[in-house]
């Protein structure tokens, strides 16, 4: 789309600053219970992925253009760690790919690519309707000790790997000793 750069730093910029000004009012008798906390989290992070997508419309609207023109992917996580929890969230909406390198070497994705029937082809973008749904689609991992590295990309990374579930031990592996080996 045509300021779909413009969509996407907008949103960035929301989300974290929105996640970092939730995080405050989580109350301390929350962040004790593993289970309040998933809770306390997940709803966060639908909520800033939700004002993420409203503060680009707002952007578009006040612009005097179509939010589409501003259609962009949002991948997140949220990586808490606070007395003695830890815990990761993630949300995506559109295409791309978020993925774990776990301790034992395996590779598990973490979140759903809103990537159509062929190449190219995206279901859903932040500023669609459906992205309000799609928000509240939050994996959780609670044991992070099991997770060496993550990666979140871009289709234009994701494609050359494709299918990225069979092929992001390719990526890790790059990194780790680089193009040549």
């Amino acid at each position: 789309s045509k300021y779909s750069r413009i969509g996407s730093h907008v949103a960035v910029n929301e989300v974290v600053t929105a996640a970092i000004a939730a995080m405050a009012d989580v109350p301390d008798d929350v962040r004790t219970n593993d289970d309040k906390l998933e809770q306390a989290l997940t709803k966060l992070l639908v909520a800033t992925v939700r004002k993420a997508r409203s503060k680009v419309i707002g952007v578009a609207e006040k612009s005097g253009l179509n939010p589409k023109e501003f259609r962009a992917t949002l991948l997140t996580i949220i990586h808490y760690h606070s007395a003695g929890k830890e815990m990761l969230l993630s949300n995506q909406v559109g295409d791309g790919a978020i993925s774990l390198l776990m301790m034992d070497k395996s590779v598990k994705k973490f979140g759903d690519s809103d990537s159509g029937a062929f190449s190219g082809e995206v279901s859903c973008f932040l500023t669609d309707s459906d992205a309000v749904e799609k928000a509240e689609t939050v994996q959780v991992i609670r044991e992070v000790d099991t997770v060496e590295a993550m990666f979140l990309c871009s289709d234009g990374i994701e494609d050359p790997f494709y299918p990225i579930e069979k092929r992001a031990l390719d990526i890790f592996g790059q990194w780790s000793s680089g193009v040549d080996a």
